[in-house]
């Protein structure tokens, strides 16, 4: 029943019997897809109605397909591992911070985002320490980061700490998701580099101060992390399109 459930959601795994590397990652392109395509209706949902948090049950529903689906080649191994368990832990968190959000105080939701940001580095740590490192759990990993970043950010306009354009750097990432897999990209691919994950740690950064009771200091600098994101962004998009 569960699998069937998960089969509705995203396109059928090729299963851990499938020996081709290429067409896990294929799978796991089309699940990415299929996953932005369901947040950002849900965002959208959500901002018409006045209730952003509708992004929550849509991503519990799409991780909890992710996993299901995925079974069997969570690891190199095939056990789910510790690091994917970290990361599991992390997503839970965030989901539940999310739900919360509305009743805590941005003290607190900037504390818990403290917590979850360790969390993040430890899975990393864990996944290289152990041999657990593998296409799942960079897709894992790399989905709930970017579900973080768009939950803090509709954290900050259901508190009416910053206006809807704050829904925008929560947003680049699906939609940039959707250009590589609608358009001639390179196989779909996006790039991982040094620069991306700065721009991450700033934005992450930004974010949590943002629930910080000093909105002097705290609306330049979401503008300004917004701003480089989106340059960044671009960036990453003219080199995947370079060579279509």
């Amino acid at each position: 029943m569960a699998r069937n459930f998960a089969y509705i959601i995203i396109p059928a795994s090729p299963g851990p019997e499938a020996d081709s590397l290429a067409a896990w990652r294929a799978w796991l392109l089309r699940w990415s897809a299929v996953h932005a395509t369901l947040l950002l209706a849900a965002a959208g949902l959500g901002l018409g109605l006045g209730r952003p948090w509708l992004i929550v049950p849509a991503a519990g529903l799409s991780f909890a397909a992710l996993i299901l689906a995925g079974r069997g080649r969570w690891t190199p191994r095939g056990t789910f591992g510790r690091a994917n368990s970290v990361t599991a832990l992390r997503l839970t968190g965030i989901l539940a911070l999310g739900l919360a959000a509305p009743l805590l105080p941005g003290t607190a939701v900037a504390a818990a985002g403290l917590i979850l940001t360790a969390l993040d580095l430890l899975d990393g740590w864990l996944a290289r320490l152990r041999g657990e490192a593998g296409e799942f759990g960079a897709f894992f990993d790399k989905e709930a980061d970017a579900f973080f970043v768009l939950l803090l950010c509709a954290a900050l306009y259901a508190q009416e700490r910053l206006g809807a354009w704050i829904l925008v750097p929560g947003l680049l990432r699906y939609l940039f998701t959707l250009a590589l897999h609608l358009l001639p990209a390179r196989s779909g691919q996006e790039r991982r580099s040094r620069r991306g994950r700065w721009v991450f740690a700033l934005l992450v950064a930004a974010l949590l101060i943002c629930f910080l009771p000093c909105p002097a200091v705290y609306r330049p600098l979401a503008v300004t992390a917004t701003v480089t994101l989106m340059t960044s962004f671009a960036a990453d998009l003219r080199w995947a399109f370079s060579d279509a």
